[in-house]
């Protein structure tokens, strides 16, 4: 593709399998009632980020991959998920953070967790094969992704711009 880095080669993968994936990226308002809900997490949660936009709907960001994997199974454990299909195990401390890891087979159980890679970018991408779902003009890209251009540098409330052909938002920028 034109304008990528010579490490961002596409590779095919094939994904064997359905999955599902949020229409919108997690706001802060969700977030927070994770956090009110786990007083561990209450010490480590940063809400003052200076380039969140607005207080309850704009997207969570600055989130570890530990932090994203323990929301994961704080949602499946809302939804009665039963623990054994949760995907990721706590470290040997039991605490969500360096050690812990995605159980085996984890792709085969019913908890919330993160798309993988190949997911993602399927998912970005909607079926299509070019640079962006919408095309490749740069052009059109601030109707469907914040960015440096158009941003301020400052995040905004999710799905406030166009999705893609997956009903997805937020996916570029």
């Amino acid at each position: 593709e034109i304008g990528r880095a010579p490490h961002e080669a596409l590779h095919r993968r094939k994904v064997d399998r359905h999955f599902a994936i949020a229409t919108k990226e997690v706001t802060r308002g969700q977030w927070r009632e994770f956090v009110d809900a786990n007083p561990e997490m209450q010490e480590i949660a940063d809400f003052d980020n200076v380039y969140m936009h607005t207080s309850y709907d704009s997207p969570m960001i600055a989130v570890t991959w530990y932090e994203a994997a323990w929301y994961c199974n704080w949602l499946s454990e809302q939804e009665g998920i039963p623990e054994d299909q949760w995907c990721y195990v706590k470290n040997q401390e039991g605490q969500y953070g360096s050690g812990m890891k995605a159980k085996n087979d984890f792709l085969k159980l019913n908890g919330y967790r993160l798309p993988t890679e190949a997911e993602w970018e399927y998912a970005c991408r909607a079926g299509t094969s070019c640079s962006r779902y919408y095309g490749a003009s740069e052009s059109l890209l601030a109707n469907y992704a914040w960015y440096v251009m158009n941003s301020d540098t400052r995040t905004h409330p999710v799905g406030s711009l166009k999705p893609n052909d997956f009903g997805l938002f937020d996916m570029l920028g």
